[in-house]
């Protein structure tokens, strides 16, 4: 995504392809994905966090992966965005994690 975004150029893109492609064709993240339906339902079963959960979720995901933050996350937002949704909204999600700050900091 950040090459097609052009937020790279040349030998950088080479780099990065490099560095992901050792990242993800990998035996662990091949078992990760084989269990994904697994652990969505071990996050969903399980005991929530003692502290506010708050998500960004890509609307152009799998409805699993949306029902599974939507359902765990005390907040979350659904975004008009690809996978990387930091690279298409960080001025939304800099704008909500700083009212987030804020409004835990004022129960202080």
């Amino acid at each position: 995504p950040v090459v097609q975004k052009g937020h790279l150029k040349g030998d950088e893109i080479d780099a990065v392809r490099t560095i992901f492609m050792r990242r993800v064709m990998t035996q662990n993240m091949w078992d990760e994905y084989q269990i994904l339906e697994e652990n969505n339902q071990l996050v969903l079963d399980g005991p929530k966090p003692s502290v506010p959960f708050y998500t960004f979720i890509s609307g152009k995901e799998e409805d699993i992966w949306i029902d599974t933050l939507k359902n765990y996350a005390d907040k979350s937002f659904i975004l008009n965005a690809d996978h990387y949704i930091h690279l298409d909204e960080p001025e939304f999600i800099a704008e909500k994690i700083t009212e987030f700050i804020s409004a835990e900091e004022a129960l202080l």
